[in-house]
């Protein structure tokens, strides 16, 4: 079995201009979603925070369907974490070329968390701190109004299991909001299920991590 993440050879393709005309019903739920929580409108930039996973690369792929239709504009975020050595460079890569192949600005930082940990706290707590301080950052220097995240619905019912096993009570069942100031979720009403076989029957790619 391959060691570290394995890229999917399969080929992305991004819709030409008139694609809504017979848009997949999947991403029109997706549009539906964003319209009725407000998620982004005519004029916006928005900062895609992307790994390069399948919730990612879906995220990448929905938002260049949409912005011509809907007015906006986006560009792409990566944090390399350098956990993985030489595998983390490989996911900046892949981030990169997908950049390039969707027509985006790429922003790439790097934060070695084998050396710089803050202590008290775990690795995912740590990560997720310091992916929203450089993405705050890199919005601010560049003109992105709008953060977007590829939390899916999976993620929305663990954070509601994890928040009731550890005592939050009833305010844990309020989960990941879709909005929250300037950072937006648009594929939160979106099942991984959902994701992967939306990936596989078009032959998009991503990579993954086996050593979740």
């Amino acid at each position: 079995m391959p060691q570290g993440h394995e890229s999917r050879k399969l080929i992305d393709t991004v819709p030409a201009s008139g694609y809504h005309d017979r848009m997949d019903p999947l991403i029109a739920r997706i549009r539906d979603f964003i319209g009725l929580h407000g998620l982004f409108t005519e004029g916006d930039r928005l900062l895609l925070s992307l790994s390069a996973g399948k919730d990612s690369m879906f995220l990448l792929h929905v938002i260049s369907v949409l912005r011509n239709e809907m007015g906006i504009e986006a560009g792409i975020f990566h944090l390399n974490h350098r956990m993985r050595g030489k595998d983390s460079d490989r996911d900046e890569e892949f981030v990169r070329a997908m950049g390039e192949r969707h027509g985006m600005d790429v922003h790439v930082c790097s934060h070695d968390f084998r050396i710089e940990r803050t202590a008290g706290i775990s690795f995912e707590e740590d990560a997720r701190n310091v992916r929203y301080r450089l993405l705050h950052r890199i919005a601010g220097d560049n003109g992105y109004n709008i953060i977007a995240t590829a939390h899916s619905r999976d993620d929305q019912i663990e954070t509601v299991l994890m928040r009731i096993m550890t005592g939050t009570g009833i305010h844990g069942l309020q989960g990941i909001p879709p909005r929250r100031g300037n950072i937006v979720r648009p594929i939160l009403a979106v099942s991984a299920g959902e994701i992967y076989d939306y990936l596989k029957a078009r032959g998009l790619e991503w990579r993954e991590d086996a050593s979740n």
